[in-house]
């Protein structure tokens, strides 16, 4: 076993790096050839670490911190809250929630993510019980199960099971995981909420209205915020120890709503992308000449309406189908992207 350590130089707490964490990184390649992790592989644990930090120590009995996550697109955002997850394994969390996304493709993606970084479906220990939008009574009783052991001082914790929700951001979907978790019994349970796509649907919507109505932010009711909104702030209720992190590329309704919402930051983390990353400073900033604008008269407005495919557009499709065969012929199977 390789032992890894990382000095505090923030925080009041230093979590523990163990094998749940470090195995991820080795099963997701960021080795060298003497099996341990290469550069890249320490910066993913070394940001991972920063941000569990910040989060909530699981020895404390109560916590409530709201924090964000921000990385560019398409940057290994996913990849951190994986590492992030197995992290909070290592320094036993009880619970971990993904609130993965709005439809069931979105969810069953993140899901499937979540069992292959901590290969769920293809080791044997057993320190992982994965739920999906559970609403049934067998589910709760197996949550029910699950906490118990952690409770019970004579059973060990390395035998213990923590639980791994996934639930899609979903009015439905997220009030009946709320109304399973009511139920248990989660004094010193710690447990970290993950929000994917924190810009998306999580914020209350009605902001905006209640503010020209005069409204004060503290005061709104049930039937004055969105609903989703309304949703997530029952389940980080029904949590007296939790941390809900917010993932996200583009954070500017995050960062400027008003500072006494729920959902108000007191905590920024960002994501440094890998030294293979391409991304907006590499098209925009550093090559302008890979830019070309549609032409005004090609962009669909009220007073413009287009009946047929543009030339912009056929133009950019065969340099996107182009670019496909070249990559077919020199066996280069790498993403594409128009």
């Amino acid at each position: 076993m390789e032992l890894i350590e990382i000095h505090n130089q923030n925080g009041d707490w230093q979590p523990f790096v163990g094998d749940e964490t470090t195995e991820l990184l080795r099963s997701k390649g960021f080795t060298n050839s003497d099996g341990s992790l290469n550069q890249s592989g320490k910066n993913i644990l070394d940001e991972t670490y920063r941000i569990m930090q910040v989060c909530g120590n699981p020895n404390d009995q109560i916590n409530n911190e709201t924090g964000i996550v921000i990385g560019y697109v398409q940057s290994g955002k996913t990849l951190s809250f994986t590492t992030l997850t197995a992290l909070a394994r290592d320094n036993n969390y009880q619970i971990v929630v993904v609130i993965a996304g709005t439809s069931e493709p979105l969810v069953t993606q993140s899901t499937k993510r979540l069992e292959n970084d901590l290969r769920l479906n293809t080791r044997f220990d057993r320190k992982w019980t994965i739920l999906s939008n559970p609403k049934r009574r067998e589910e709760f009783e197996l949550i029910e199960t699950t906490l118990a052991q952690w409770a019970d001082p004579t059973f060990p914790n390395e035998r213990c099971k923590t639980l791994l929700i996934t639930v899609m951001k979903n009015t439905s979907h997220l009030n009946n995981l709320v109304n399973i978790l009511a139920g248990q019994n989660l004094t010193g349970v710690p447990t970290l909420i993950i929000d994917d796509e924190g810009d998306q649907a999580s914020l209350n919507t009605r902001a905006r209205w209640a503010a020209r109505q005069n409204l004060d932010i503290e005061s709104l009711t049930e039937t004055q915020v969105s609903t989703i909104y309304r949703r997530i702030n029952a389940l980080r209720n029904v949590f007296p120890h939790h941390t809900f992190l917010q993932y996200t590329a583009t954070p500017q309704a995050n960062l400027f709503i008003n500072i006494m919402d729920r959902l108000s930051p007191n905590f920024i983390k960002l994501l440094t992308p890998g030294p293979d990353y391409t991304g907006g400073i590499d098209f925009f900033r550093n090559n302008p000449n890979l830019i070309l604008e549609i032409p005004p008269n090609e962009i669909p407005t009220p007073s413009n309406p287009l009946f047929e495919i543009p030339e912009s557009l056929k133009s950019a499709l065969r340099i996107f189908f182009l670019g496909v065969v070249a990559g077919e012929m020199q066996n280069s199977h790498r993403n594409r992207t128009m």
